[in-house]
């Protein structure tokens, strides 16, 4: 009869450990228009980890990358840059995540890195782990593991950020000559021009006049279609669409 009861309770175990998914996950989190939100990326019992291969991507017109928090200790050595200038494709943003270690080791429910944003766009903002990501153990043998992505949720503006709504674009549809207006803009910024395939077409540098901006730009000689101008500088970034009909 014990022995028994022995199997049965193992055989609960197995079935309790088969069920338990191994995940890495990014969380879904909400923030204000021009403040930075932190999206945590997080382990779920996943064992035997020997190296770490990761590439996330963001859309450049909705968030910025700033920095990156509160790595995991155990994976103090890993290499984590923004491969964004890097990209053929402006608009898409990519954070490469490398690490490897001799002895394998084992990931319960903890946190592997927090991914700092700030909110450029209102709206839902995801971040989405490509393809090609891969966990390995020791012996290079690939990890099968639930790969969850996440995103920012971004609302109105914070109380401090009210310079952003003295950015304006228009007329917006347009037939080729656009104003860009703006207020309390402190110091030179850049202006870019981007087509919709995240290709730069169009760049300078803009100072203000008494605290004012109106600045005219002529595409009339580009093919219609949506465009993004963003301008930024130390301050502030701003991304808008523009449709030239």
């Amino acid at each position: 009869m014990k022995l028994l009861k022995f199997i049965f309770f193992i055989f609960l175990a197995c079935l309790f450990t088969q069920g338990k998914a191994q995940t890495l996950q990014i969380d879904n989190v909400q923030a204000s228009l021009g403040d930075t939100a932190s999206a945590s990326v997080n382990f779920s019992n996943i064992d035997s980890v020997g190296s770490i291969t990761l590439f996330i991507g963001y859309d450049t017109t909705k968030l910025k990358f700033v920095n990156y928090t509160n790595l995991n200790p155990v994976i103090n050595g890993a290499v984590i840059n923004d491969m964004h200038n890097l990209s053929n494709n402006a608009l898409l943003g990519k954070i490469a995540v490398s690490w490897a270690e001799i002895n394998s080791v084992n990931f319960h429910s903890e946190i592997f890195v927090n991914l700092n944003f700030k909110a450029l766009s209102i709206g839902n903002c995801p971040i989405t782990f490509f393809n090609n990501c891969e966990l390995a153990n020791s012996n290079g043998q690939v990890i099968t593991i639930n790969y969850l992505s996440g995103s920012i949720t971004v609302t109105g503006l914070s109380v401090n950020d009210n310079d952003l709504l003295d950015f304006k674009i228009y007329p917006n549809p347009s037939n080729g000559i656009i104003l860009i207006e703006k207020d309390f803009l402190s110091e030179k910024s850049e202006l870019q021009l981007y087509s919709l395939q995240g290709k730069i077409i169009y760049s300078e540098y803009i100072n203000n006049i008494n605290n004012h901006l109106i600045k005219e730009i002529n595409l009339t000689t580009f093919p219609k279609g949506i465009y993004f101008v963003k301008i930024s500088n130390n301050q502030f970034v701003k991304v808008e669409k523009v449709i030239i009909q």
